[in-house]
């Protein structure tokens, strides 16, 4: 049995780029290219002065890959109750806990108010985040928001 030892150093290869270098872009792009396989709606785009875990969040909730009560149903896993544990009126979708529950329209309305902004209302995910992406915000105002997180 032969063994061959190379006298060069071994080296890491991102295999999602032909140059095998790894960057954003090419994370951006293979993500893109999986969600077009998996058939998702939602178009990657990073708001460029919210962290980074807030993008990842708000990508994730819109995967529907947030833990909530329905997607733990879907997924086969055992939950005692579907209600939302914040105001126990409806089933806790992504939707209703971080949109229509009444905790979560009082926290809007404290950003609103707190950026100085007008009010936040939307019923769905998808409307939250056109509604962040139209509005336009000074230097002082983007500050603000970002420390919230």
């Amino acid at each position: 049995m032969g063994v061959q030892v190379l006298s060069y150093s071994d080296r890491w290869k991102w295999s999602a780029d032909p140059a095998g270098m790894f960057s954003v872009k090419s994370v951006k792009r293979l993500l893109k290219e999986e969600e077009e396989v998996q058939g998702s709606s939602f178009i990657l785009s990073w708001c460029k002065w919210v962290p980074a875990k807030v993008n990842i969040h708000a990508w994730r909730m819109e995967m529907d890959k947030v833990p909530t009560a329905e997607a733990l149903t879907k997924r086969n896993i055992g939950i005692t109750a579907s209600l939302c544990p914040m105001c126990n009126s409806e089933e806790e979708t992504v939707d209703h806990v971080f949109n229509t529950c009444i905790i979560a329209a009082n926290v809007w309305n404290g950003v609103s108010v707190w950026c100085k902004i007008p009010n936040i209302f939307a019923f769905y995910l998808k409307d939250l985040l056109s509604i962040l992406k139209t509005l336009t915000y000074r230097r002082r105002k983007r500050t603000r928001f970002k420390e919230l997180f």
